[in-house]
């Protein structure tokens, strides 16, 4: 059992002296929302140096091999994936005899199989599940108890009817490495566990964890900081345009209260949502603000951010994440369907990381680091913390760039 820690939720923590250049407090004016960077800079030898070592400490000498084979297992992933049947929402569905597809520690494609769902040798449905292993000569199979159709019924019955209705049960996912869905309590003790079991559900595919509870973590590039009209600091995430090709920037929801309002020298709020649903905002951006994929820091270098959303998202995926207070942190996604609950508020669909990340953080762009071009996956929307010492305590929730995208009829460019 994981150590207990007394955890707080704080809705908005805002740094009043915030800028993305270490400058004295007395200095910090109007470079905060600088918003165009000088292609200049992509020429800048020593930025490519800091990258490339920045780089090197995360994923070792041979980091760009790594993340080819991340990238080429979670490919072959989407490709799996892409075969199989959609329902009348448009949602895949995975056929019986898949458990789940994940990318393990060594950046393997991993086939989860339930073997007693394996389709008859002579029925039509066999030549499909053959062909899921043609897909990925190198991927592993592993044989387990639960498809993940199954997984995913059982998770959309307790997130709809009790995640966020009743007290200890805080937070929701499914683990396709232990085949169950993860159901959090804030008190994990036995007596608690037996009375979800005895009031809610007692089943053989779930598995039980300590709950937690995130801080949003906030403070015109990707990852760039911003003044929010409050006087506190965000970060900008990625830059995009709407049906009408109106520009502007995405970024956190909970950095705003509404839409509508301005932030000095870039825009102004067009969309606005912080809802258990969608925690994201779309700044239309000022005549002559011209926002870029530029992620430039001075300190870890620059890269330039693609246009392509990343989908679909994999457990055990990389990804990295920029933002105005914390600069450049990397980790692999633990889970891709993450929902918890905090103060009557039931937030769903989240990405869960370890990416290091504190307040002033909050809509910082997190990327996937494709061999390609360093795909968007979201922006920050919260960080977990010890309630006593606000220290990082290693998780942070993403909110998925795919869903902000369709809500507010935005595309990349």
């Amino acid at each position: 059992m994981k150590k207990v820690i007394s955890l707080v939720l704080l809705f908005t923590i805002f740094l009043t002296n915030f800028t993305v250049l270490p400058v004295n407090a007395d200095t910090n004016e109007s470079n905060t929302n600088e918003v165009k960077v000088l292609e200049d800079l992509m020429k800048d030898e020593k930025f490519k140096e800091t990258y490339e070592n920045h780089m090197i400490e995360q994923y070792g000498e041979n980091y760009q091999a790594k993340l080819q084979k991340n990238d080429l297992a979670v490919r072959n992933a989407g490709i799996i994936e892409s075969r199989f049947n959609k329902d009348s929402s448009g949602k895949r569905v995975y056929p019986s005899y898949i458990g789940g597809l994940y990318i393990d520690d060594d950046d393997n494609l991993v086939i989860q199989i339930v073997d007693s769902n394996i389709p008859e040798i002579k029925s039509e449905s066999y030549k499909s599940y053959e062909k899921v292993f043609t897909v990925d000569e190198n991927a592993k199979i592993e044989y387990v108890t639960y498809s993940y159709d199954e997984l995913t019924k059982l998770r959309d019955y307790l997130l709809d009817n009790y995640l966020g209705k009743i007290d200890n049960f805080s937070g929701l996912y499914i683990d396709e490495k232990l085949n169950k869905v993860v159901v959090e309590l804030m008190d994990l003790s036995d007596k608690k566990i037996k009375e979800f079991q005895d009031n809610v559900l007692s089943s053989s595919m779930i598995t039980f964890d300590k709950g937690k509870t995130f801080v949003n973590a906030q403070n015109i590039n990707p990852g760039n900081g911003f003044k929010t009209p409050s006087g506190g600091g965000c970060s900008f995430g990625y830059r995009a345009k709407n049906r009408y090709d109106t520009i502007g920037i995405v970024t956190a929801g909970h950095c705003f209260s509404s839409s509508g309002q301005n932030v000095s020298g870039v825009g102004y709020v067009s969309n606005y949502s912080n809802d258990g649903i969608l925690d994201a905002a779309f700044i239309t951006t000022d005549s002559g603000v011209t926002p870029t994929n530029l992620i430039v820091n001075p300190l870890l270098g620059m890269t330039t951010l693609g246009t392509t959303v990343e989908y679909p998202l994999k457990k055990g995926q990389e990804v990295i994440k920029y933002g105005a207070r914390t600069g450049f942190s990397s980790s692999s996604i633990k889970e891709v369907d993450y929902s918890y609950t905090v103060g009557g508020t039931t937030y769903r669909n989240l990405i869960l990381t370890e990416l290091y990340a504190l307040d002033g953080d909050s809509g910082g762009i997190v990327y996937h680091p494709s061999s390609n071009e360093n795909t968007t996956v979201g922006i920050i929307k919260a960080i977990l913390i010890n309630k006593d010492t606000e220290e990082f305590l290693g998780e942070t929730v993403v909110a998925k760039a795919l869903l902000i995208n369709s809500t507010f009829g935005l595309s990349r460019y």
